[in-house]
Parts: C-alpha cells; sequence; structure tokens
C-alpha cells in the first residue's frame, strides 16, 4: 500500500511517543470519535507552528487505521482510560499522505499529480479487487464505486490524514 491504510501514522506516532519531550494529548481521540457519523464529523485541526498539528495527525491516523493493530501503542496513554476506549480503534480506511516531500522522479507538478492518482487507484484496487470489474475514469470515480461497496455492506468510512506544511 502506498497511501491507504499503510503503517506508517503508527511508525512516525509510536517514534513521537518514546521521544523525551511527548506530550499525551490522546484524549482528544475521544471528541474526535464522538463526532464520527455525525454533523461534526468534518474536522479542522488548527494550531500554530510548532504545535503538534502532525504529531496529532499522526496519533488520529494510528488509533483509527484498519493498516495495523495500533493496541499495544495506546494502551497505556489517556484515551485508554476513557469509556469508550477501543470503541473506534482500527476500524476506518485511512489515507496518510505527506505532501511536504516530492517523490523522485517528479519533476513537476502534473508528474506528481500523476503519481499520487496512480498510487492511489493501486491502493483501492488492492483494498477492493471488485473495482477491476469496471474500467474508471478517475480516482475519484473510484473512491465514490469503493465508497458504495464500503457502505453498503460494511458502513466504513474514509479517514483522511493530510499534512500541508508552510
Amino acid at each position: 500500500m502506498n497511501y491507504l491504510n499503510t503503517k506508517i501514522s503508527i511508525i512516525l506516532f509510536e517514534k513521537a511517543v518514546k521521544s523525551k519531550y511527548y506530550v499525551d494529548k490522546s484524549r482528544m481521540i475521544e471528541t474526535v470519535c464522538e463526532n464520527i457519523r455525525s454533523e461534526g464529523q468534518y474536522i479542522c485541526i488548527t494550531r500554530p507552528i510548532r504545535f503538534g498539528k502532525t504529531v496529532n495527525a499522526n496519533m488520529l491516523a494510528a488509533y483509527l487505521t484498519k493498516g495495523a493493530d495500533s493496541r499495544a501503542l495506546f494502551d497505556h496513554l489517556k484515551i485508554a482510560e476513557t469509556k469508550d476506549y477501543g470503541r473506534h480503534q482500527n476500524q476506518y480506511n485511512v489515507i496518510h499522505m505527506d505532501l511536504s516531500r516530492q517523490p523522485d522522479g517528479c519533476g513537476s507538478y502534473e508528474e506528481y499529480r500523476k503519481h499520487v492518482t496512480d498510487q492511489l487507484a493501486q491502493d483501492l484496487l488492492e483494498t477492493y479487487p471488485k473495482l477491476r470489474e469496471k474500467k474508471y475514469g478517475s480516482v475519484y470515480q473510484m473512491f465514490l464505486s469503493s465508497g458504495r461497496q464500503v457502505f453498503q455492506r460494511f458502513r466504513a468510512e474514509y479517514v483522511r490524514r493530510i499534512p500541508f506544511y508552510e
């Protein structure tokens, strides 16, 4: 997998937790999870520079992703003390993209955009093999189709974790 349900958020968050200066803000997960499937489901986390946006985004992605079991990482954090701990853990498709780095071989915006869409298409085909039965004109159409498969059968959702850097 390239972007969908990768272990990168877990790896990055685990590194942050083990650092000398980590401050446990995992109770934020409780607030975010309360808004899943509600009118407040779209959340924008804003903070000044150097105030932990990336760490918090990695924490949320690590907690929610189906990409790997993250219980051992969270069992000792404050979120583990909440009554609904584990209810949403590892239950969602998470897309993790780091737009601060351009992959090797991409010399222009157009090449970069094509690289990202090709990789997302590959991830979707790997995750939802039934998508291979039809030809799609865009990754967006694949998302719509995979979303229908997911929503109709499993009622799962996508969580997007896309950091933008200044």
